[in-house]
């Protein structure tokens, strides 16, 4: 599944099952260390999500985590979507 579809599967339903979460980590630690994008996608879906799996919380922890360690001043400029929100 693709990241969009994924957006707009959460945005539709506002809530985020247990295979999205699971869809979700193979998307972002795939390849390693998550990126800032791949972070500021975790956070826009955390935004439509009303109701998620238990397990949503503990990826998005770990991923705000893996992506801050690998590259701390990476994450402290200010994000896209959050210029987009503001």
């Amino acid at each position: 599944m693709l990241a969009c579809d994924l957006i707009l599967a959460v945005r539709a339903s506002k809530s985020v099952s247990a295979d999205q979460v699971k869809s979700l980590e193979r998307m972002v630690f795939g390849a390693g260390t998550p990126s800032r994008e791949q972070l500021e996608l975790l956070f826009l879906i955390d935004g439509y999500a009303l109701r998620a799996d238990p397990s949503w919380a503990a990826l998005l922890d770990r991923a705000a985590l893996s992506a801050l360690v690998a590259a701390p001043g990476e994450l402290a400029q200010a994000s896209a979507v959050a210029r987009a929100a503001a």
